[in-house]
């Protein structure tokens, strides 16, 4: 079967504009993050979806706020395998305190990138690929998107870390599970 996914990061929080480590802090969109959510929702319009998956973290609901107010009737699932990876003690660091930390680093009281990898993996599993759905919106956070990208484009974690996740951007996977076609929007 054909799949469509429309991949969206939430819209900037204060934490994304002072370059902070958010993990699950579950922070709001700031005034800016609400505009872009709101153009985010403009951009998406007119485009048909079977269903919304998205973190249960705040921002993301925020945003899926915007977006639904063109997608009445499109059943939404908030999935906690969406949330961002959990950073621990990190959280509110300065983002250039993980820079030279690999995936299987596990910050005290967090996760580490391999097991976001899992759960995420697990939720393309039974979300996209158990189910009929046939165009799909997910609005998630950086590191899950990063994870279902690399997972379409079959790449390692070092082109991982280099994608370039900007906030209420999206990214459509065109896949029928064999053959992959990617664009950013």
């Amino acid at each position: 079967m054909s799949k469509t996914i429309y991949l969206a990061r939430h819209g900037e929080t204060e934490y994304n504009r002072l370059q902070k480590i958010t993990g699950q802090l579950d922070i709001p969109l700031n005034d800016v993050g609400l505009e872009q959510a709101m153009m985010l929702s403009l951009s998406l319009k007119d485009i048909y979806f079977d269903v919304i998956y998205s973190s249960s973290l705040k921002r993301c609901r925020q945003t899926v706020t915007e977006v639904k107010k063109f997608h009445k009737g499109v059943p939404i699932v908030f999935d906690s395998r969406l949330k961002e990876c959990n950073a621990g003690v990190m959280e509110g660091e300065p983002c250039s305190v993980m820079a030279d930390y690999t995936e299987k680093f596990t910050p005290r009281g967090g996760e580490s990138f391999y097991h976001l990898k899992s759960r995420v993996r697990d939720f393309l599993a039974d979300q996209i690929y158990a189910k009929d759905f046939e165009n799909i919106l997910v609005v998630s956070h950086g590191g899950p998107i990063k994870v279902i990208r690399s997972f379409f484009e079959n790449t390692d974690t070092l082109s991982e870390k280099e994608m370039s996740i900007k906030n209420a951007n999206y990214w459509i996977i065109k896949t029928n599970l064999k053959e992959l076609t990617i664009h950013t929007r």
